[in-house]
């Protein structure tokens, strides 16, 4: 059985430095709040990198701010595809393969990057701050030895992982976890909260689901992607899209794998006892959020898990077949 790595990589460090220093704070202020429980560590950070405000990154970083749609998972995801010398080496890699090619700004921030590590000295302000992440790391390493989460994930998907999972802790970002993958490395970038009992870890008794819902990224994403053609012609109602918009799900695939995922959530939280109360509420919650579809999908996957010989790839098409049936259905009431 595979065991969940947790650390607080110094890539996405960088990344959280250079949006702090950049307009990110006025056009996303909620992603890069300060949290109490970190406090005097995010100030540390702006105050050791300040006289960096007007480098050449940071400059290049402001104008994609303001001209792209770069936001929640992507600049997380992105700086994870830097070599160990902030060198880029993800150009072939989803999803920047069709995205870099329309965005060649981007490219050019990139190799500035490598210069704002090494005219910061961020090598060093990362190196005398070990101490502050051992500890949140031994935290998160602490709480994942009390879960099951790998284990219900190889179950549901009846097939063992040769992946490595990894929860990235984000200090110096806020509000929300991110998955993705990089090769063979498949991460939950885990941010701050405020809400949260420690800044990285919820008191609620379900929690761990939200780890399993970023680690199922890497797997819902390519199957709805394999299935784009279908997937982009569904119908989705405006009001819904409204408010998903809202949380940056922008477009049919995004919906899909959200509300998949979620599903998938749903099932776990069942299965690790949460309350019905509570998992009443959480399907609630998921319906006023825009996935008004999300109970056909729930019980669409309680019929794939009862086959002891499922296989999600094959099953998908069943799934998407039922996730149609029912927004068509819906549109057919509302007319």
């Amino acid at each position: 059985m595979n065991k969940i790595n947790v650390t607080i990589d110094k890539r996405t460090e960088l990344c959280g430095i250079l949006l702090r220093l950049s307009d990110y704070k006025t056009i996303a202020p909620h992603l890069i709040e300060n949290n109490p429980k970190l406090l005097d560590y995010q100030t540390k950070a702006e105050e050791y990198f300040k006289s960096f405000k007007s480098h050449k990154a940071v400059n290049l970083l402001n104008e994609i701010l303001h001209s792209l749609p770069f936001g929640y998972d992507a600049p997380p995801l992105l700086f994870l595809n830097l070599d160990n010398a902030y060198n880029f080496v993800g150009e072939n890699n989803y999803p920047f393969v069709e995205r870099l090619k329309q965005s060649p700004l981007v490219l050019e921030f990139l190799k500035e990057v490598k210069s704002f590590a090494k005219d910061s000295n961020f090598e060093t302000f990362y190196n005398e701050n070990r101490s502050f992440y051992e500890k949140y790391i031994i935290e998160m390493e602490d709480y994942l030895k009390t879960q099951s989460v790998l284990q219900w994930q190889e179950n549901f998907l009846n097939s063992k992982s040769n992946k490595t999972f990894v929860v990235n802790l984000l200090p110096l970002q806020s509000h929300g976890g991110y998955g993705g993958s990089v090769g063979n490395i498949v991460y939950c970038n885990e941010s701050a909260s405020k809400r949260y009992s420690t800044p990285f870890i919820s008191d609620k008794f379900w929690y761990s689901s939200h780890i399993l819902h970023e680690f199922m990224h890497s797997t819902i994403n390519p199957l709805t992607a394999s299935h784009a053609t279908f997937v982009n012609k569904l119908y989705f109602e405006d009001s819904a899209k409204e408010q998903l918009a809202k949380q940056a799900y922008t477009d049919n695939q995004s919906y899909i794998n959200e509300s998949v995922i979620r599903a998938i959530q749903a099932i776990y939280m069942r299965d690790i006892k949460v309350s019905n109360t509570d998992l009443e509420n959480y399907i609630s919650i998921q319906k006023k959020n825009g996935f008004y579809w999300i109970e056909t999908i729930i019980e669409e996957l309680e019929k794939y898990k009862q086959n002891p010989n499922r296989n999600l790839e094959e099953y998908y098409p069943n799934l998407l077949s039922s996730i149609s049936k029912t927004l068509s259905e819906n549109q057919k009431n509302k007319n």
